[in-house]
């Protein structure tokens, strides 16, 4: 049986250069500070949270259906990952569990960019397929969720999709 990876970005939100202003002392000078555009911060999140998913072992290949489980979390001051839930629950409890030791075992979301408040919420949807037929059918299942969160009247997430095979 063929098993794929793959890793995806949705982004719902955008951010380039934070600018900060003349200091109290009558500084006349501006400085521009270049902080991670949303697209490089997201695919570095991405990036680690991917490593750690592809990292946890499989219990049996044919144990876990082809399914996603989402995270949603903040970020405390330290850039560490915070108030961490399980807000969409897969058929594999190893789904579960490998999404949510990704999400705790995140090295680190600072820098942020720019434009991201305080108390953001991020959600990382965590994709497990056995072959591509699988991937396409969960990742639209993904979409449809997305979709949906758009419609709705929140509209402040920012979500990291990550995808996973078998092999």
């Amino acid at each position: 049986m063929k098993y794929i990876t793959k890793t995806t970005a949705c982004i719902m939100a955008a951010a380039m250069l934070t600018v900060s202003a003349p200091s109290a002392a009558g500084d006349d000078e501006i400085v521009v500070a270049a902080q991670p555009g949303m697209t490089t911060w997201v695919g570095k999140v991405s990036e680690d949270l991917s490593a750690t998913f592809e990292r946890t072992r499989i219990p049996s290949l044919n144990a876990i259906p082809s399914d996603y489980a989402q995270v949603q979390f903040t970020c405390d001051e330290n850039g560490k990952p915070a108030q961490i839930a399980l807000v969409r629950k897969s058929r594999s409890g190893w789904i579960d569990r490998a999404a949510l030791r990704a999400v705790r075992r995140l090295k680190t979301m600072h820098p942020l960019p720019q434009n991201v408040r305080e108390g953001q919420l991020y959600q990382a949807d965590f994709i497990f397929a056995e072959n591509e037929r699988a991937y396409d059918r969960v990742a639209d299942a993904v979409h449809e969720s997305h979709a949906r969160m758009l419609a709705s009247e929140d509209r402040t997430v920012i979500a990291l999709v990550i995808a996973r095979s078998a092999g």
